[in-house]
């Protein structure tokens, strides 16, 4: 606009409205205000009434100006905020703020020039994903790239960190170290401006009962993936033909083989753990090559999934933390393993540590990258194996074997084709699953742990231990209901045939078993047990023979040393055994308490061992007559 002349002007024309609006129309702030001391000066050469009225209508058009201003800011801030994604159809729109979002990237026009390009795609939180056992969120991002919208589901703290979005570029995103900021600032802004419309879907990483309902089967929660299990869990389905699945399985079920329907009713009952309030336990077919027992673990896994083996079915090739955390997301789903003899690799015959481990239902507490603990793993189901010789060895403690339900596969094939059922499984599974889940649903958890109670109680016997036959309950509830309200072909297993399965208490016993590896093992050693002439001997001693005098019985005085290796060797607390043995009055100590006593092994030599009766001869008779 420039200078104003202002000489020719009246004293009223100088506090007029069209002078006044001249000077504020000026962009320059710095002419505008040199506007005003002219017009000022003007004013005063006709009093300093004129000088007055000019100033104050300068300082109430300044006062409009300001006011005008804000306004407009206000305006512009609003229309920003209102801005929205412009990424077209596929999604919908999203407030984005102060960014503009559309397909030629995402800017912000008023950042500073480091932090004004956030992507050159488009991007955007598309479904906000929350684990419902941690509470831990994900996010799915949607992107667009060469020509097509890819998904991207990340932990919720890769894109709230400008150190761990560049991550990111892994999968297609056009991210680095520089733009990372920017990037994180407008997820976040789209994220909170849109925290009502943004989907959030619950999920889990776990099978089984939740408070939803039953896992994979209720529709209120989603798979929470993290790459582990993914794969496995996509075996979880159907296919094939129901019919072809239950006249085979009718078939097998009417050649009145025990193995299969057993495979069967474990893969039932691993769900009825958590309504029974039971524990976990393994169910163990075991016998010659060839039998058809791993296609009795094809039949355990079919109730539920594909199973061809290395999919839902897996191996003893695993780690223990491997074995936890599939245990942890199979949950109450039953945990199929194939061919234990590849486990003598890992764990040399003694099972007891996997076997307690998958029994516990927990995992161990361990430390994750960033020194941390993570999740607690949980679980409630039962482990189906087989192999070609028993689980249960010498070495195995009793507190496992108390967790174990084994069956020695009979003589004879299983099945007379093993080849073609193999196939058929293979191409039809996973319908009785479901059914067999809507069955519990509808009868409730209080009936079915009261039909269970009841199981139990008519198979209970002083003769087996309770852990072992509450097992078995579960097995035969499990498979009656599946006899009456699937199969209906009369043909439920009975406590009879599953007997031999059991562990009676003597062989269960810890310390029973402990007092028989001794026995067997200082037998072994005969030579090494010297009499009276001891001082003639050159050869190693472990102990004595002699005979008590009070009660007749011959005993074994053991060197102390020795008779720990024993122990030891055979995977057995000694301390343990020794408190046993002294209440069982089969270790004879000293009077003074010690459960050692000094021996005499000759005129010159004397030794503290521990002095074990051998068992008594007629008992034994009675026990093998019995």
């Amino acid at each position: 606009m420039g200078k104003i002349d202002f000489s020719g002007l009246t004293a009223k024309e100088l506090y007029g409205e069209n002078i006044i609006c001249r000077i504020m129309d000026e962009p320059d702030p710095l002419i505008r205000e040199q506007l005003g001391f002219d017009l000022i000066d003007r004013a005063a050469e006709f009093g300093s009434e004129i000088k007055k009225r000019v100033e104050r209508m300068l300082k109430i058009a300044e006062r409009d100006m300001a006011a005008r201003a804000d306004e407009r800011k206000k305006s512009e801030k609003q229309k920003a905020f209102e801005r929205t994604t412009e990424f077209g159809d596929k999604y919908p729109e999203m407030r984005c703020g102060n960014w503009i979002a559309n397909m030629d990237g995402i800017y912000n026009p008023d950042a500073m020039p480091d932090n004004r390009v956030a992507c050159p795609h488009p991007i955007l939180p598309a479904e906000i994903i929350t684990n419902v056992e941690d509470g831990m969120q994900k996010v799915r991002l949607a992107f667009y790239r060469q020509g097509r919208w890819r998904e991207q589901i990340v932990p919720k703290t890769v894109i709230a960190q400008k150190n761990q979005i560049p991550n990111l570029a892994a999968f297609g995103v056009a991210v680095t170290s520089e733009t990372a900021k920017a990037l994180v600032k407008f997820l976040s802004d789209v994220e909170n401006l849109n925290i009502d419309t943004v989907p959030e879907v619950r999920a889990t990483a776990k099978m089984g009962w939740c408070e939803d309902g039953f896992m994979p089967y209720t529709s209120e929660l989603a798979f929470d993936k993290d790459g582990r299990f993914d794969a496995i869990f996509g075996t979880i389905t159907s296919s094939g033909s129901r019919q072809k699945y239950m006249d085979f399985v009718l078939s097998v079920r009417a050649s009145g083989r025990v193995e299969p329907r057993l495979a069967m009713a474990a893969s039932f009952a691993s769900i009825l753990l958590k309504p029974c309030g039971l524990n976990p336990f393994w169910v163990d077919l075991w016998g010659r090559t060839g039998g058809g027992k791993s296609i009795c673990g094809m039949l355990a896994a079919s109730v539920w999934a594909d199973p061809e083996m290395g999919k839902f079915i897996s191996n003893f090739d695993d780690t223990l933390a491997s074995f936890e955390g599939k245990a942890n997301f199979l949950n109450n789903l039953p945990f199929v393993i194939d061919d234990t003899a590849r486990l003598k690799k890992n764990y040399k015959d003694d099972f007891s540590q996997l076997i307690y481990q998958l029994a516990s239902g927990e995992g161990r507490g361990r430390s994750n990258t960033k020194l941390g603990l993570e999740p607690k793993k949980t679980w409630k189901n039962i482990t189906i194996c087989s192999g070609e010789n028993p689980i249960i060895t010498d070495q195995l403690q009793g507190g496992a074997i108390n967790r174990l339900i084994e069956y020695e596969v009979d003589e004879g094939d299983i099945f007379p084709d093993g080849q073609a059922a193999a196939a058929l499984l293979r191409n039809n599974y996973g319908f009785l699953g479901r059914e067999f889940v809507d069955i519990i649903c509808k009868l409730g958890a209080e009936k079915t742990a009261e039909f269970q109670r009841d199981c139990f109680k008519a198979i209970k016997s002083d003769e087996y231990e309770d852990k072992q036959l509450l097992s078995l309950s579960a097995l035969l509830t499990a498979d009656l209901i599946a006899t009456e309200y699937i199969f209906k072909d009369n043909r439920a297993l009975a406590f009879k045939e599953l007997k031999k399965a059991l562990t009676d208490k003597h062989t269960l016993s810890e310390n029973e078993r402990c007092y028989a590896y001794i026995i067997s093992e200082c037998d072994i050693n005969d030579a090494k047990f010297v009499g009276m002439n001891f001082d003639e001997y050159r050869g190693e001693v472990w102990g004595k023979y002699d005979t008590d005098k009070n009660t007749g019985r011959q005993y074994m005085a053991i060197h102390t040393n020795v008779f720990k290796r024993i122990c030891a060797d055979g995977g057995f607390n000694a301390k343990a055994f020794i408190s046993w043995a002294l209440k069982k009055g089969i270790l004879l100590g000293d009077s003074s308490g010690n459960p050692t006593k000094i021996i005499n092994f000759g005129a010159c030599s004397r030794s503290r061992c521990y002095v074990l009766l051998r068992p008594d001869e007629q008992e034994e008779e009675e026990k093998v007559t019995k």
